[in-house]
């Protein structure tokens, strides 16, 4: 079905919104929490310090499907371009415009259909606010992705998914029909039958403005977690691929230095079921006191070129998937304060945490000054590959140490798609992603055990022809060259003929799909980037390419990748037995603390001295062998 946009509604930009249509400095710096100073104009970013977007427009904020119409139709009389978003937790130049960038939190619509038991979604909605609707008609969606403040349309554009081999593990898959506005300011409507749905599944931004998604959905469930720390030789064998298989959702933490994995089983049960849980899994608020003590801390160990610190950092953090942790959100709760494991909620709040821009728990990357800042590197795989991954990644990291501090190497799997972009098309998939701390002068410093993680990602890249997802991953991983190599060619083709289809002027081209287009290789990168390969940029050529002081250089002879290497970052393996165990500890320790008595308990007197730590600290609690 197909509604023409009035000729009448070519009028002024400003007068589209009802609300400020530019966020200001102030604004932008409490909404999406890195400091702007490198924005300028009407530059806008992600929810981190990411690509850097320059359009020509304010951001504009439509009320209604006929204002989004009248945008596109002033875009094509402009000779200009538009851009639609939620809430740009894409870290990736997906989100970026040189024309007009608009918001769509105002479309918020929702009603369940009890015929067909599906639910249809304003594009704008919250995943969180959508899941919380359905329960009230005592319906629910299959999966979950990892984080419930995701846009309805966001979650789908990028393909977001949670952990599972025996349902469809993304939003994407689970999407039965869409209301869009196309190229041309027509309202169409694209159901499951049109040939074309495949395609707009996964749209990537560049097929239309999503006013509204219609989902299937089941009955309302609960779900039992429980969290499992064991060896990671169940990892190397391939057994662990046999209880994924078997489970109805896992999600693992791999913490390949220490040899272990935390496994995280949910099972179905009945929504009767005693239990109120809910997670902080994957991306969990944090404290104040929490940010306070870490991120200057981990800037320090930085500084000192020291990965044992990070060894003794990613310790408490696995620590944290289990049991509690001082400063550290629960894992599972029903109290707010104290972990619960085994624990049974609601599946949404057990699969997908959300966080506040404010308060004293707050997203990780809020707290300014001292918020976290990351990159967010995820690399999908067949997952027939895993168990080769894993042997390589071992030897990679027992050429040069890196440690894995935030959730360790996160392993989540999806069945086979038939959605044409989805980097699960055609084969079960394991997805493999990690954090990378930033330093506070990204620009200049290079971020500690850089040359194993730009050789992990490598190797994913090349080695296994992974995939980034579309919204993480630095920008090198979704340049002309990592599309050539990640997309299968066919489902390329069909994708680029939906969009001839639906946008015949190019209105919803960016510099991410002209490089899908082949057509220009051009990103939306940070200009103020001095050594392009520290924030993965590129992969560098030359040693400008990294920071002062370190080189350019193959990983190793076995994986022949050019990476930074830091020649005062020490090589030195960690030692479980020499480092204080959390399990057991008395309650009364902060994370100073904590990290003080771990420092001086291996003898690290200069990591001690420089994180200010009081004397005496070290013995007061039990050690792990």
């Amino acid at each position: 079905m197909e509604t023409r946009s009035p000729r009448w509604a070519l009028f002024l930009l400003a007068a589209l919104s009802s609300k400020p249509i530019l966020l200001t400095e102030a604004s932008l710096e409490n909404a999406y929490g890195p400091p702007i100073d490198f924005l300028t104009g009407l530059q806008y970013t992600a929810y981190q310090k990411g690509p850097t977007c320059s359009p020509t427009s304010p951001i504009l904020y439509p009320q209604t499907t006929s204002d989004i119409q009248a945008i596109i139709l002033t875009a094509a009389a402009l000779n200009t371009t538009v851009k639609a978003f939620g809430h740009r937790h894409s870290a990736t130049d997906i989100i970026c415009t040189d024309g007009i960038p608009i918001d769509m939190r105002a479309f918020q619509e929702f009603s369940y259909d009890a015929a067909t038991q599906t639910v249809t979604v304003g594009g704008g909605m919250y995943l969180y606010d959508a899941t919380q609707a359905m329960a009230l008609e005592g319906r629910a969606i299959r999966t979950m992705p990892a984080w419930g403040n995701v846009t309805i349309a966001g979650a789908m554009g990028t393909g977001a998914h949670g952990s599972t081999l025996r349902y469809n593990a993304s939003i994407s898959d689970q999407v039965v029909a869409l209301t869009i506005v196309d190229g041309t300011g027509t309202v169409r409507q694209i159901t499951s039958d049109s040939p074309d749905l495949p395609a707009f599944r996964l749209h990537l931004g560049l097929l239309g403005v999503i006013i509204n998604v219609t989902l299937y959905t089941v009955p309302l469930y609960k779900v039992t977690a429980v969290n499992t720390v064991v060896n990671d030789d169940i990892l190397l064998n391939g057994q662990l691929l046999d209880m994924v298989r078997a489970a109805d959702q896992t999600t693992v933490y791999w913490y390949p230095s220490l040899g272990k994995l935390v496994i995280g089983n949910w099972t179905i049960v009945d929504p009767a079921t005693p239990g109120e849980a809910w997670t902080s899994d994957h991306v969990p608020p944090t404290s104040d006191t929490h940010n306070l003590y870490a991120v200057p801390s981990l800037e320090i160990i930085q500084t000192l070129n020291d990965s044992l610190g990070l060894q003794v950092f990613q310790v408490y953090t696995l620590a944290s998937m289990y049991t509690d942790v001082p400063d550290f959100a629960p894992i599972y709760t029903t109290n707010g304060l104290t972990v619960s494991n085994p624990a049974t909620g609601f599946y949404d709040v057990m699969f997908a945490p959300i966080c506040q821009e404010t308060g004293f728990w707050a997203c990780p990357w809020f707290h300014a000054p001292n918020q976290y800042s990351f990159t967010d590197n995820e690399i999908d795989i067949d997952v027939r590959n895993l168990t080769a991954f894993a042997a390589d990644m071992n030897q990679i990291l027992a050429t040069r140490t890196a440690a894995f501090p935030f959730d360790g190497v996160l392993l989540r799997f999806s069945r086979a798609s038939e959605t044409l972009m989805s980097t699960s098309l055609g084969r079960d998939t394991c997805h493999v992603e990690f954090y990378m701390m930033r330093r506070r002068d990204s620009y200049n410093d290079t971020s500690t055990g850089l040359a194993s993680y730009q050789a992990i990602l490598q190797t994913l890249a090349y080695k296994y022809r992974g995939g980034s997802h579309w919204g993480k991953s630095g920008p090198f991983y979704h340049s002309s060259e990592m599309l050539d190599l990640k997309l299968n060619p066919a489902a390329r083709s069909s994708f680029i003929s939906v969009m001839e289809k639906y946008d015949p002027n190019g209105i919803f081209l960016n510099n991410f799909g002209r490089r899908l287009l082949e057509t220009s290789s051009d990103a939306d990168i940070d200009p103020a980037t001095t050594h392009c390969a520290l924030l993965d940029n590129c992969v560098c050529a030359e040693d400008s390419d990294c920071a002062a002081g370190t080189h350019c250089q193959k990983f190793s002879p076995q994986f022949n990748y050019n990476v930074c290497v830091n020649p005062n970052e020490p090589n030195i393996p960690i030692n479980l037995g020499s480092i204080t165990a959390l399990a057991n500890y008395n309650g009364a320790l902060n994370l100073q603390q904590i990290l003080c008595a771990n420092t001086l308990s291996i003898g690290h007197s200069t990591l001690n001295s420089a994180l200010k730590c009081p004397p005496l600290l070290g013995g007061l609690l039990p050690t792990i062998g």
